[in-house]
C-alpha cells in the first residue's frame, strides 16, 4: 500500500517506535508525537507519511 495512505493505528504505531501504547499515549498527551486523525467516533490514526517525515526530522535532529 502507498504510505501516503497508509493509516496506522495506536498498537501499530507504538510497535514501530519500540514503544508500549501506555507509553505512546504519555507522548500524545505531551505532544511529542504528531497528532492523530479522527477516522470515526472512537477510531484515531496516523497518516504513514506523516509519521515518516517525522521519525526522519527527529533523525536530523540528532546528527
Amino acid at each position: 500500500m502507498n504510505n501516503q495512505k497508509q493509516i496506522l493505528s495506536s498498537k501499530e504505531l507504538a510497535k514501530l517506535l519500540g514503544v508500549s501504547r501506555a507509553t505512546l499515549w504519555r507522548m500524545r498527551q505531551e505532544n511529542l508525537v504528531p497528532q492523530p486523525i479522527q477516522i470515526s467516533v472512537r477510531l484515531i490514526g496516523w497518516e504513514r507519511h506523516v509519521i515518516d517525515a517525522w521519525l526522519k526530522e527527529r533523525r536530523e535532529q540528532l546528527h
